[in-house]
């Protein structure tokens, strides 16, 4: 009970003590005028701060009376030397009498407004680490000087107004900050690593702060030589302060020492803290605490070198919050490297205003001058790198549009699988990307060429370009990949702009074709793995093995049609649909009155011509994909098959089916191997066998189906070699036996020379195998 009243009591001491330094600030604008009364009990200026010119006072004024108090009798009430709270002055300069007013409509000044904002941050970031990371000691430590962070820069500005209570606040917990700092650390350690530091030490230093703190409270009331007894407690607060960090600094060290060969989370914490604290103290330690102890007066004033000690903290805050560390040593060199660049363009810039306002400023002006330059000047080259890739797409859109070019191709390449695939995918974005006419893609092998083409581009001028090496100014040729069984190249047009490629064009091409070449000789890999795996399917064992391998048997299977749908969906949306464009602009030509009879004919035997053409290709996607076996069945998608064959070959088919019903009601897997089988037996006869007339049967028998080809063409030995052309065109007699197999079916063939061939094929009517 006790301790919870002593709790509210301090808390209630605490807020009042800020509520009184924000009415100072508020209330009483930032003006410190130094006085100082000679033998004659004259008081008059000796000293005016930066925020005090603008009243228009000068060194050597006399003071007459203050707030319209005469000056002896104000001085002896309060008790001061340094005249700070005042609203109004009557000075002598040169036997003249001046009343100066304090302008009271803007009391607050760049400085307040900076230290009220830094209040409030303070206080923030406090509630935030109490109120997120509630289980964390090292995090309601780290709210605790945030807090005290909070006090001094309120008091700072109070202090700054003459309030003594403001300067005993302030010094004292100038004093505490180390301390606070190392009780942060030693609870940190403890928490997040296997670090274990005592704490012994911390109440003695704690108890000594509040001594030093209570004797200035409690006797500060009877001071009669106030000026010199704030000197002292600036002076020893300064020291303790400097002690304080550079202790803290050794414990640092140390424990650097003994874990910096660890590449663990421990080490890279310590060096983030060291680094952190460092930049965080420098400032204010090196340019202002210790030169005022040394020479009396500061390099650099701490009303522009104290807010380098919220980067410690705030630093701190945000690694708690986010729970994650960053190497800092990459970004301290980095930051570094900024600075030693910004160091020459800052010099450059602080002599020309040397040179432009000519002893307008004191030379420690200028020293702050550069300081800051440097330091904004390195802060924007630091985040130069992040600012141009937020607003890549504004200050560089040309890289913006070829980097997303360049997520979308490398994303797309990762789903080709084959060369064909190339042209859609990638080609397309190349050509566009590029801004040209066209571009196609070449592979040059020992005995051929393969060629894929997108846009207005001449393959054969591309090609001959490729063959015989010579330089061609319409196009721009890259290598791709040098094999020692194919080369592969990249051919591209001139910019549809007649603009010349720039470096991030050139740059962004040869990181495409390095993803190309990858990309390129897996899929040669997967081509020359589909022939290896093809022509094993042509020698594996009989059927007493088959079963073994009926998994191999349905992945080939699978990849000869899903190629095949594959080569006809191309031909149909694309060779086909050309071919339809063009005859409709061919017959809309003949249409023209203004054609003559011969010319007229010559279209239209062009016509004719186009629509054999058109005619083949129909076939030609018929036989690779026979969409009628999921439209109407397997026996209208034969009798169709055997029409379009028996309107361009010279041999006639007859076609004879039994139990068409039964035969029907077989899975589609089935139906379109027998399709296939049927298929290439045809295809075999009219490649070999000089026959005149065919027949096919199928029929239900003996709860079997029976698939018998009948030929009488010139036949062939049974006991010669077979022929294996599986690698070019898939088809032949193993390809068929292969199927029978995989639906667990015999085979028998009889065929001798000059006596044609027949063959019959026994199929399972009910499923016996799983695949």
């Amino acid at each position: 009970m006790k301790r919870n009243f002593l709790y509210r009591s301090l808390f209630f001491l605490f807020l009042i003590i800020q509520i009184w330094f924000l009415y100072l600030i508020i209330q009483y604008p930032n003006y410190s005028i130094f006085v100082s009364e000679s033998e004659e009990n004259i008081w008059s200026v000796y000293r005016i701060d930066s925020f005090t010119n603008e009243l228009g006072l000068q060194i050597g004024d006399t003071i007459l009376e203050i707030d319209h108090i005469a000056v002896n009798n104000y001085f002896i009430s309060n008790n001061n030397e340094v005249l700070v709270d005042f609203k109004t002055i009557l000075i002598s300069r040169n036997d003249t009498e001046l009343q100066i007013e304090v302008n009271t409509t803007s009391l607050l000044d760049i400085f307040d407004t900076l230290l009220l904002v830094s209040f409030i941050l303070c206080y923030f970031i406090a509630f935030i680490l109490y109120k997120n990371i509630t289980n964390s000691p090292s995090a309601k430590m780290l709210s605790v000087i945030f807090m005290s962070l909070a006090l001094i820069f309120i008091s700072l500005g109070a202090s700054s107004r003459g309030d003594i209570l403001g300067k005993i606040i302030n010094y004292s917990l100038l004093m505490l900050i180390p301390i606070l700092f190392l009780h942060f650390l030693i609870k940190l350690f403890n928490e997040k690593t296997a670090i274990e530091l005592s704490n012994r030490l911390l109440k003695y230093l704690y108890i000594f702060v509040f001594i030093t703190f209570t004797v200035q409270f409690l006797s500060f009331p009877f001071f009669f030589t106030i000026d010199t007894t704030l000197n002292i407690s600036r002076t020893t607060t300064m020291l303790i302060f400097l002690f304080g960090i550079l202790a803290n600094f050794t414990l640092l060290t140390i424990i650097y020492f003994k874990h910096k060969k660890e590449k663990t989370y421990t080490s890279t914490l310590i060096k983030t803290i060291w680094i952190s604290l460092f930049i965080s103290v420098f400032p204010f330690s090196f340019f202002s605490f210790l030169p005022d102890l040394l020479y009396g007066e500061q390099w650099i004033s701490t009303t522009y070198t104290c807010w380098f000690g919220l980067l410690f903290p705030i630093s701190f805050a945000y690694l708690l919050l986010s729970k994650k560390l960053y190497d800092i040593d990459i970004l301290i060199r980095r930051y570094l490297f900024t600075i030693i660049i910004s160091i020459i363009p800052s010099g450059i810039i602080v002599f020309s205003n040397e040179l432009t306002y000519v002893n307008s400023l004191l030379s420690s002006h200028y020293i702050v001058s550069f300081i800051i330059t440097t330091f904004i000047l390195s802060l924007l080259l630091y985040s130069f790198e992040y600012l141009t890739t937020k607003f890549q797409r504004i200050i560089f859109p040309k890289r913006y549009h070829l980097n997303n070019a360049l997520k979308k191709i490398s994303q797309n390449l990762r789903s080709i699988s084959s060369f064909h695939e190339l042209k859609d995918i990638t080609l397309v974005d190349i050509v566009n990307t590029m801004n040209v006419f066209g571009g196609a893609i070449i592979f040059k092998y020992n005995d051929s060429i393969e060629t894929i083409s997108e846009g207005d581009i001449d393959l054969n001028k591309a090609t001959k370009m490729i063959e015989t090496n010579e330089v061609d100014h319409d196009y721009i040729c890259f290598e791709i990949t040098d094999h020692e069984e194919y080369t592969s190249y990249l051919v591209l047009t001139k910019k549809k702009t007649n603009t010349v490629i720039g470096m991030e064009e050139s740059q962004w091409i040869n990181l495409i074709i390095t993803y190309l070449a990858v990309n390129l000789e897996n899929l040669y890999l997967i081509r020359k793995l589909t022939m290896k795996l093809e022509q094993l399917a042509v020698h594996i064992p009989d059927e007493k093995t088959a079963n073994e391998f009926l998994w191999f048997r349905k992945f080939m299977f699978e990849l000869q049609e899903k190629e095949r749908v594959r080569i006809a969906t191309d031909l149909h949306d694309t060779t086909m649909q050309d071919l339809f464009f063009l005859k409709r602009r061919l017959n809309c030509l003949i249409e023209n009155k203004d054609l003559n009879h011969k010319h007229a004919n010559e279209i239209k035997n062009i016509v004719s011509y186009v629509e054999i053409i058109n005619v083949n290709l129909r076939q030609s996607c018929f036989e690779l994909h026979p969409y009628l076996l999921q439209e109407a069945g397997l026996i209208h998608a034969i009798r169709k098959l055997i029409q379009l064959e028996s309107a361009m070959n010279t041999f006639e088919i007859e076609f004879s089916v039994e139990d068409e019903y039964q035969i029907e009601e077989r899975n589609m897997d089935f139906k379109s191997h027998i399709f296939r089988m049927i298929q290439e037996m045809i295809t075999n006869t009219k490649k070999h066998a000089q026959a005149t007339k065919v027949n096919i049967s199928l029929q239900t028998m003996n709860h079997e189906i029976q698939l018998q080809f009948e030929d009488n063409g010139i036949g062939f030995n049974e006991q010669s070699n077979k022929e294996q052309d599986t690698l070019k065109s898939g088809m032949g007699m193993e390809q068929i036996k292969s199927r029978v197999l995989y639906l667990n079916g015999k085979l028998k063939v009889e065929s001798s020379i000059g006596k044609g061939a027949k063959f019959w094929i026994t199929l399972p009517n009910k499923e016996e195998k799983s695949a």
